[in-house]
């Protein structure tokens, strides 16, 4: 097992508050390295619920482009109303559980070490909004825990809301940024923006993370593309952390608008 020492802050340079930027990550992808794992608990739940899988294995699932998890539940002939989300997350929730005790597991992606750290130790909050539902025993397993200053796991439906009520939280939605591997988190990045009424300039902004394929990846570059990240694709949460960190320096330069939420 993997165990990262809890960093010591006491040498470095902790910015203002109004000069942190709001790290939302998406767990699955961007973190964790769980493909597998999710793949066999995902086919186990629609076995159980009466569905039958559209695909045999990761080749095959990937091809399939599915925008979520839903896609596939409905892809399978399983409709999420039938048993109710709660139902079905909680059954898929147990598999993965099961698989983990076999020995097929999540593992984190190396490169996420040193990207965690280049945030928090200037003092950027790092938050978790995810569907998956073991971040919180997968972080202390990775040993980045103490780097997560909130963990929003198991969440059922579309992440709109959670953005929505980080931006509230600190009123400038411009210092959110929403770190995600598919596109329906992006779409709920720009969902959360026009649900604040804010242009998405100064908005919450998102980044897409495109894996190499032998990283098993859960999208295409076709389809980030598609749904518009308003910063940019990139390959890894290291890079994605230079970029919110070259953002943020832009960010407190320019003229701030008129109106926020």
């Amino acid at each position: 097992m993997l165990i990262i020492t809890p960093h010591d802050y006491s040498n470095n340079l902790i910015l203002p508050e109004e000069e942190r930027i709001y790290a939302a990550l998406d767990w699955s992808g961007p973190l964790s390295k769980d493909a597998h794992a999710i793949l066999s608990a995902g086919k186990a739940t629609f076995e159980y619920f009466g569905g039958k899988p559209a695909w045999r294995d990761y080749h095959g699932w990937y091809k399939k482009q599915y925008r979520n998890f839903f896609d596939s539940l409905q892809d399978a002939g399983i409709h999420p109303d039938d048993f109710g989300a709660a139902q079905i997350f909680g059954k898929y929730g147990q598999f993965l559980k099961d698989l983990e005790r076999k020995g097929i597991h999540a593992v984190p992606y190396p490169d996420i070490y040193e990207a965690l750290y280049a945030l928090a130790r200037t003092g950027h909050k790092i938050e978790i909004v995810s569907h998956h539902p073991q971040v919180e025993a997968e972080a202390r397993r990775y040993g980045i825990r103490h780097l997560l200053n909130r963990v929003r796991d198991n969440i059922l439906h579309d992440k709109s809301s959670h953005l929505v009520e980080i931006a509230k939280e600190i009123g400038e939605p411009d210092r959110v940024i929403f770190v995600t591997d598919t596109p329906a988190d992006i779409e709920m990045a720009h969902k959360a923006n026009r649900i604040l009424d804010v242009d998405e300039r100064f908005g919450i902004q998102s980044i897409a993370i495109l894996r190499p394929e032998r990283e098993m990846p859960y999208s295409t570059l076709k389809q980030l593309k598609k749904a518009k990240p308003t910063l940019d694709i990139v390959s890894n949460l290291k890079e994605a952390s230079h970029m919110m960190l070259t953002y943020e320096r832009e960010r407190i330069r320019r003229p701030k608008p008129a109106r926020w939420i």
